[in-house]
């Protein structure tokens, strides 16, 4: 049976990205960008140096700097005015998650370099190579999606404002268990591309060992150890599993889970 596997078609990698960049944008004849940041890139300069390149282009620009942790619809309205009030014909989105939202290469990449971008900001070659992986797994996840964890995190998120990614690396480990049940194989994969030698391991050992590998690796760049160092209560949880359960999400999670199970991997969590 045929496969279609869908991605941009055109990307930009590693250094010199954003002049190679310009340069396409110069080519296709776009003149008046809108760029859709956070003030916290404006305040560390790195907006200006993208500002000031796209000027030596010829291409005008205009600054959205008003996106959120968790953006609102607010966020957009806002945005859309000034897009439409500065006649912009592109949108450039400079940050993580907020302002833009191959698996198995991801991982391999993030379990080598992620400790070491986090602890020393200035090492570019870990912080390209973050990059790189967060690339490969935004194509796996735009193609396979996504499934529990994500559509708990997205409850998380929106139920108490909490960050996006902390809330999708604490319930990692928690979702993967329940998951086990029926993807111990994969996650035996897993386990060895963080680095374990599951040579001599079954595939229910090599589920557990990818669960204290991902489990080791969050405590090594200080994700809370539970939900309850972010505010969770107990008693939401009964209506983030309920919302949590219709998130689109959850539709390719490998098992699907009844309002109990989310409610006990919440609980697992606290």
């Amino acid at each position: 049976m045929a496969a279609k596997f869908y991605i941009p078609s055109v990307n930009v990698l590693g250094k010199g990205a954003v002049d190679d960049a310009i340069g396409d944008i110069k080519t296709l004849g776009f003149q008046r960008a809108l760029i859709v940041t956070d003030k916290p890139l404006v305040d560390i300069g790195l907006v200006g140096q993208v500002v000031e390149k796209l000027g030596a282009a010829g291409i005008v620009t205009t600054i959205f700097d008003g996106v959120q942790a968790n953006p609102t619809c607010g966020n957009v309205e806002a945005g859309l005015e000034l897009l439409r009030s500065h006649d912009c014909d592109f949108v450039v989105s400079l940050g993580g998650g907020s302002p833009h939202d191959c698996a198995i290469k991801a991982i391999e990449l993030i379990k080598a370099n992620l400790i070491e971008a986090v602890d020393n900001g200035q090492n570019i070659d870990a912080r390209d190579q973050m990059a790189y992986a967060q690339f490969l797994a935004g194509m796996a996840f735009n193609n396979a999606s996504l499934g529990y964890v994500h559509a708990m995190a997205h409850q998380l998120g929106g139920f108490y404002d909490l960050p996006h990614g902390v809330c999708n690396a604490l319930l990692l480990p928690h979702v993967q268990q329940y998951n086990a049940q029926v993807a111990a194989p994969r996650l035996k994969d897993v386990a060895k591309a963080m680095g374990v030698d599951v040579s001599a391991m079954s595939d229910e050992q090599g589920a557990t060992a990818a669960i204290a590998a991902i489990q080791t690796l969050a405590a090594a760049v200080k994700i809370p150890e539970n939900l309850t160092q972010l505010g969770v209560k107990a008693e939401d949880i009964p209506t983030l599993a309920e919302n949590a359960l219709k998130d689109a999400c959850g539709f390719t999670n490998p098992k699907q889970a009844t309002h109990a199970e989310i409610c006990q991997i919440f609980t697992n969590a606290l």
